[in-house]
C-alpha cells in the first residue's frame, strides 16, 4: 500500500513541476511582448501529423526510441520527449487506423478572455507569499 501512495504523490509532484515549468517559460520567454500569443504556441509546441507520422515510420523501421527522439523535430524545433514518442506510438498500437490526425473534440470554451487570465495571473503573482491567495481573495479584488 505504501509503495503506490509513494508511486502516485511522485507522479503527482512530476507533473506539478512539469507545469510549473511550463508556466515559467509562458512567461519568461525569449519572445517579445508584441509577439506575446507566440509565447503560448513556444511554450507548448507539440507534434503535428506529420511529425507523428514521422515517429510511426521511424520505429516500424526498427529505429529505437531514443534515435527517434533525436531525428524527430517539434514545431518549435526542439525534441519531442520520450513521453510525447512513447504516447504517439502507443495511440497506434490501439487505433491501427489512426493516421496521426490532432483529435477533433471541441472540448469546454474557456470561461475567461485573455485579459480576464492576464490580469488573474497578475493578481496571483503580485500577492503570492504576502496571502493565501484563494478564490475568494481574488474576488475581493
Amino acid at each position: 500500500m505504501h509503495r503506490k501512495k509513494t508511486a502516485r504523490d511522485l507522479a503527482f509532484i512530476q507533473e506539478l513541476m512539469l507545469e510549473m515549468t511550463r508556466v515559467f517559460f509562458v512567461h519568461h520567454n525569449d519572445v517579445p511582448d508584441d509577439q506575446a500569443e507566440g509565447r503560448e504556441a513556444k511554450a507548448n509546441a507539440r507534434l503535428d501529423a506529420f511529425t507523428r507520422g514521422q515517429v510511426v515510420g521511424l520505429r516500424q523501421a526498427g529505429k529505437p526510441r531514443g534515435e527517434i527522439r533525436r531525428l524527430v523535430r517539434k514545431k518549435d524545433g526542439k525534441r519531442p520527449t520520450v513521453r510525447s514518442v512513447e504516447y504517439v506510438l502507443s495511440k497506434k498500437k490501439a487505433d491501427p487506423i489512426w493516421h496521426g490526425e490532432d483529435s477533433s473534440v471541441g472540448g469546454r470554451p474557456p470561461s475567461l478572455s485573455a485579459v480576464e487570465l492576464r490580469q488573474l495571473t497578475g493578481l496571483v503573482f503580485k500577492d503570492r507569499g504576502k496571502a493565501v491567495v484563494t478564490v475568494a481573495c481574488c474576488m475581493k479584488k
